[in-house]
């Protein structure tokens, strides 16, 4: 069966495009070309155009979503990193801070047990320490306490810790 017109056929055809499925559109612009009398005519280059453009943007928008899925299926990913990266931080921190409370304990009793000596018997010992711990202790000692255990340390040594010491008190 042929339908009565080119024009009725194009109508069709644009209807299917907007309003119906791709077979539809297909069908349509099928039957279209069998209407046509063989000869190329602008409205179907023109059609055809449109066409392959909607199929094209079809195409496009598959493409998209495709991208879409995968980039939201991305930040899921980065969001539970993020999670993660968050709870080790968390007990980074935890664990950073009952070190420094551990290490505090730990240099108050060395404080009391270096007060409790001699300054005869702690200056020898304080030489043989790392300077920044004999400083760490001289510095939380009593003052008096300090300088007499300072009298029995090697004099370079002395001086090298007085200079921290003063440095670690100005701040």
């Amino acid at each position: 069966m042929r339908l009565p017109t080119k024009r009725l056929c194009v109508v069709l055809w644009i209807c299917c495009l907007c309003y119906g499925s791709d077979a539809d559109a297909r069908s349509a612009g099928a039957q279209l070309v069998k209407t046509s009398t063989g000869e190329e005519t602008g409205s179907t280059k023109l059609l055809q155009a449109v066409a392959e453009e909607r199929e094209a943007l079809e195409r496009l928008r598959r493409d998209l979503l495709l991208e879409e899925k995968r980039l939201k299926k991305t930040r899921e990913e980065i969001n539970e990193r993020i999670a993660a990266l968050k709870e080790i931080r968390a007990q980074v921190a935890k664990d950073m801070a009952r070190y420094h409370s551990e290490r505090e304990r730990e240099m108050n009793h060395l404080v009391k047990i270096y007060e409790a000596m001699s300054p005869e018997e702690a200056g020898p010992l304080m030489e043989q320490l790392a300077q920044d711990i004999s400083v760490e202790l001289l510095f939380r000692m009593k003052d008096k306490k300090a300088g007499r255990i300072l009298e029995f340390v090697d004099e370079a040594r002395a001086v090298s810790i007085t200079e921290e010491l003063a440095r670690r008190k100005g701040r």
